[in-house]
């Protein structure tokens, strides 16, 4: 992980379907996201949850992504 002023960022790859943990919690902490980007070389669906995908709360619905298509959100604060 990397800072930009207080904040920590962090680049993921996601290689594989299923369950991808992007950024793991800790106990007692809170976690906020402030911004995201996400690209696909393939058709996908890309889904936020707070946990396990069984188990978890789903925080989004299925974002539907085209092969080379991209999302982000620079500044969620």
């Amino acid at each position: 992980m990397s800072y930009i002023g207080n904040y920590r960022t962090a680049v993921v790859n996601c290689n594989s379907t299923g369950d991808n943990t992007l950024i793991a919690g800790t106990t007692g902490r809170v976690l906020k996201i402030i911004g995201y980007s996400i690209t696909s070389t393939a058709g996908t669906q890309a889904t936020f949850w707070g946990g396990p995908s069984g188990s978890g709360t789903q925080l989004t619905g299925a974002f539907q992504l085209v092969a080379n298509g991209s999302m982000y959100e620079p500044d969620l604060s």
